[in-house]
């Protein structure tokens, strides 16, 4: 059992990702805390603060001499948190991890299963409406209507899902 970084006094990890608190006075034996699944990781909350339980244990256990801040789950499973999986590794090598497998489509961790998925949705028409459902204009894709009106992508495509989300004031629909 290793102690978990700034709750030292509190809370101790193994191996296996199982998060216990430690025994006290007033208590007779160490108690382990349950974790829930979110976005796909294994979490847990420590006094009001909600962590994943791949960084806890990564480190806890896995040396990082190189200070890199990202954790690589290295066979693609999220929720896979033995030490044998997980990895540091930088934003960048995190991102040429995936894109070397291709994103690959058995991995719970990729809503689009192929990179090409994600042009098509970007290079689509897209009409910018007012709130009274008056045309503004007309964009050849959500990249472009992102560059004019200095707001995120995923912005745009989200109000374009959601009928009552606007985004600038405006109602934005793909064509």
């Amino acid at each position: 059992m290793a102690d978990i970084k700034w709750y030292e006094w509190i809370y101790s990890i193994d191996e296996n990702g199982v998060v216990s608190s430690k025994k006290r006075k007033w208590k007779i034996m160490d108690i382990i805390l349950k974790q829930q699944t979110w976005d796909w990781y294994r979490q847990i909350s420590l006094l009001w603060k909600r962590f994943r339980v791949h960084r806890l244990l990564a480190v806890a256990y896995i040396p990082n001499p190189e200070n890199k801040p990202c954790i690589n789950h290295i066979n693609w499973i999220r929720d896979d948190n033995r030490l044998e999986n997980l990895e540091w590794c930088t934003q960048r090598e995190n991102i040429l991890h995936w894109f070397r497998n291709n994103g690959r489509k058995h991995s719970k961790l990729n809503r689009i299963n192929n990179s090409n998925a994600l042009q098509k949705v970007l290079w689509k028409k897209v009409i910018q409406l007012t709130s009274e459902w008056i045309l503004c204009k007309v964009y050849n894709s959500i990249r472009e209507a992102s560059r004019e009106n200095r707001i995120s992508v995923t912005f745009i495509k989200s109000s374009t899902k959601i009928e009552w989300l606007w985004a600038l004031g405006y109602i934005w629909k793909i064509i």
